[in-house]
């Protein structure tokens, strides 16, 4: 396989996409009516990636 130029591009999450969501351990910070994104963005931010995903990031 040939290496293409490198393309600009945006890429953007879709929950569950690129990190694995624990619902269990997090969903009490974003169901429901009060929201505490800071808080989860912060814990997401330890999120494991969900490798095929991270991999065609990469790429």
């Amino acid at each position: 396989m040939t290496q293409a130029a490198a393309t600009p591009c945006v890429v953007f999450d879709v929950d569950g996409t690129l990190a694995e969501f624990d619902a269990e351990r997090l969903g009490h910070l974003v169901h429901g009516v009060e929201k505490h994104w800071d808080d989860f963005h912060l814990a997401m931010a330890d999120a494991a990636l969900i490798s095929p995903v991270a991999k065609l990031m990469r790429e």
